[in-house]
């Protein structure tokens, strides 16, 4: 555990005065404040301003996830191309399970901005109501970060972002009747839709009692593939001997 938390500070330690801190902490608040702003002059009715503020959320973090974890990335490979990590072969799995706390941390306090923004200018639930939501998000991004951290060290930096542009565009599509199929086997669909299920179930409790077996199917598969690429990500980074150079 304390190789753990010396992992977590040093990450915050050479996160300072970088990008991380403008998309984590400046990123959340902009987008709080020009959606709470326009819901108030728009004429649009009350759950379906919520609904929207979700889904934005649920569609641009897939693409902010790409850039964050790339500048990660790209920062360890600059650092004589991850030698912090691979010449520290017995605390591998601490430097990998440390790298996912910070991401995790830095992830939660983004949601908390974004929802806590929006709800003093935009209030829609009770305190647990927001508890919830935000558990809700960070469980679901869990598993893309997972990802991203496989592929940015493996194929770098651009391959990254190009698949936080791939999965943003795959949670909008997600939102549509395309997604009523297969959204619950889609990592990038589960934060709209888990959105979705919460939102029907403190508006229409009938119609949530008539779909929540999905809800609940989708949230399984989460938990699972969290652990499953807990697994797989441990195994690799053991083996690993340096990845792509980012550029």
């Amino acid at each position: 555990m304390g190789t753990v938390l010396r992992c977590v500070r040093a990450d915050y330690l050479k996160a300072k005065r970088s990008m991380l801190n403008v998309i984590y902490i400046i990123v959340p608040l902009i987008l709080a404040l020009a959606f709470a702003g326009y819901f108030h002059i728009s004429s649009w009715n009350r759950t379906l301003k919520i609904s929207a503020f979700f889904e934005m959320l649920g569609i641009i973090y897939p693409f902010l996830v790409g850039i964050i974890v790339g500048i990660i990335a790209q920062r360890e490979s600059q650092a004589g191309h991850y030698q912090f990590i691979l010449s520290t072969v017995s605390s591998r799995t601490h430097i990998y399970i440390g790298e996912l706390c910070f991401l995790l941390i830095n992830s939660l306090l983004f949601y908390t901005l974004a929802v806590g923004s929006f709800a003093l200018m935009f209030p829609f639930t009770s305190i647990s109501g927001y508890v919830q939501v935000i558990g809700l998000l960070l469980l679901s991004s869990t598993p893309i970060y997972q990802i991203h951290f496989l592929c940015a060290f493996i194929f770098g930096k651009s391959a990254s972002m190009g698949l936080g542009i791939a999965g943003s565009l795959l949670s909008a599509i997600m939102l549509t009747g395309l997604g009523d199929v297969c959204w619950q086997y889609i990592p990038w669909a589960w934060s709209v839709r888990f959105m979705d299920f919460w939102l029907l179930a403190t508006t229409n409790k009938d119609a949530y009692l008539q779909s929540c077996s999905t809800f609940y199917v989708g949230i399984i598969i989460n938990i699972v593939a969290i652990l499953v690429l807990f697994a797989v990500s441990i195994m690799w980074i053991r083996l690993w001997d340096g990845g792509k150079e980012n550029d």
